[in-house]
């Protein structure tokens, strides 16, 4: 990312975790996180975060792998099984759309769209994908 960006772009990136965001409250006006969400420890807590740092009417769209497709469920199985024989911990599950639909609804935003769809991968395969936004309110 910092090679897209100009020394006088005024862009500041900052590494952290999803559920502890170094952001003031209400800072944001837009929160775009992309293929990334089903790693992400707390995702109840991480949707708080990303509620806390949107100003008032900001938008949330949350960009990920979905699960309802057969072919993410298979990929998820094969790491699963890979990850576990590195790792003290299971491999993140990605969400099918109702699933995460429902955590952002859960967690307060308003206007909550879904949609799913498939993406051509090196024109061999699709792959499911969706998108769920959501708008911060109060």
């Amino acid at each position: 990312a910092k090679k897209k960006f100009n020394k006088e772009d005024d862009v500041v990136l900052k590494r952290s975790p999803a559920e502890h965001l170094p952001l003031g409250d209400s800072r944001a006006d837009i929160i775009v996180s992309t293929s990334a969400f089903h790693f992400f420890r707390d995702k109840d807590r991480s949707l708080q975060e990303m509620k806390r740092v949107l100003k008032k009417d900001g938008t949330l769209i949350i960009t990920d792998w979905c699960n309802d497709y057969w072919i993410v469920k298979l990929y998820h199985l094969f790491e699963r099984i890979r990850w576990n024989w590195r790792f003290n911990e299971k491999y993140p599950s990605p969400l099918t759309s109702s699933k995460l639909t429902e955590l952002v609804s859960r967690a307060g935003f308003c206007q909550v769209k879904s949609e799913r769809y498939r993406v051509r991968v090196f024109s061999i395969f699709y792959w499911g994908m969706q998108t769920v936004s959501g708008v911060k309110v109060d």
